[in-house]
């Protein structure tokens, strides 16, 4: 028998897919990092704390009760392994960590087994990446309800689309702008202003208005907007799409509150709830996507704006709506034919 299917992004994602994360190869190098750092017992996450995907991790190990998490910090540049400086701002690093690390640090990549990311989770000396996929493991082994593993799997699927269109319509014009100093060039050049064909973009956004009318459809079939996706308290598939709503708006500039105001509701009330893991995040990812603003701001005001595509589909509903077709006009007799006519 052929499992359930559920519609998203155009295409369909079984309810039975299993995504798993992403285990880093464990070699004699890295081996040694952890050992000698002892990292290799018990649970170890190595992240930025106001990174998205960092978050979506911290919130997930909460909820899945991992609460003796020690935590390095992951700094965008090249520092050296080192203890945390009393200056470094406290929403800055997580709660009673000590130690920092640079993402470009050459110890760091071969911790990371060459692929230098935050998170990368270690869990009883095995690495672990991909922070959703890190949600869909723990959901496993807790055997979460099907409902939360589906929706985790339909946050996983709908991943690359989103890197996608945050990079395109948000990262890409910032980090041109800073000379790309934290980031990998080679990940950008592709994306941005005039770097993309209106095909692509059309596309991007179809799958983007997919998802999130899927959102939309599970919020208005609850009772209640109580800022979970699923039932009366927050779940893993919550912590999967912790960050959907804030980086379409703040990054991409998707006016998200216009198009999908159950969806932002929502996001509001979980926010205000400051879940533990997400306070970094939500006090300054915010400041981050100030600079996304001000870097796009002339491309956008010149047209290269996401939400163009959804204003051109409310324009042609409108139009389909009102403007009827205009019916031909029955031909007048032929005179010829009308023995009433005189002559």
């Amino acid at each position: 028998l052929r499992a359930p299917t559920e519609k998203t992004m155009g295409c369909a994602i079984s309810s039975d897919t299993k995504f798993k994360a992403t285990k880093v190869t464990m070699t004699p190098e890295n081996k040694t990092i952890l050992t000698r750092n002892g990292w290799d017992k018990g649970i170890v996450g190595f992240g930025f704390a106001a990174s998205e995907a960092s978050c979506v991790a911290a919130i997930a190990l909460v909820i899945a009760g991992k609460k003796d998490v020690q935590w390095v910090n992951v700094s965008f540049d090249d520092a050296e392994f080192a203890d945390v400086q009393e200056e470094m701002d406290d929403i800055m690093k997580y709660p009673n960590s000590t130690k920092i690390i640079g993402v470009k640090d050459p110890v760091y990549k071969t911790l990371c087994g060459g692929s230098p990311q935050v998170p990368t989770i270690a869990i009883n000396g095995q690495l672990y990446q991909e922070s959703t996929e890190i949600v869909k493991m723990l959901a496993d082994e807790i055997d979460a309800p099907m409902s939360v593993k589906n929706l985790i799997d339909q946050a996983i699927g709908f991943n690359e689309t989103m890197l996608n269109t945050v990079k395109h319509w948000g990262w890409c014009a910032m980090h041109k702008a800073q000379d790309y100093a934290m980031v990998n060039k080679g990940h950008y050049l592709d994306y941005g202003e005039g770097n993309k064909d209106e095909q692509w973009e059309r596309v991007t956004t179809n799958k983007v208005k997919a998802f999130f009318s899927y959102l939309e459809s599970l919020l208005e079939n609850k009772t209640e907007i109580n800022g979970y996706f699923i039932g009366q308290s927050m779940t893993l598939a919550d912590a999967a799409l912790f960050n959907v709503v804030q980086s379409l708006e703040l990054i991409a500039g998707l006016n998200v509150k216009g198009y999908y105001p159950k969806l932002y509701e929502n996001w509001e009330i979980l926010k205000a709830s400051n879940p533990e893991g997400s306070a970094a995040y939500l006090n300054v990812f915010p400041g981050f996507a100030e600079y996304v603003t001000q870097a796009n701001a002339e491309g956008r005001a010149k047209g290269f704006d996401i939400n163009t595509y959804w204003a051109r589909e409310a324009f042609q509903n409108v139009l389909e709506e009102t403007v009827q077709p205009v019916k031909e006009a029955t031909p007048a007799p032929n005179e010829s034919d009308d023995e009433s006519v005189e002559v």
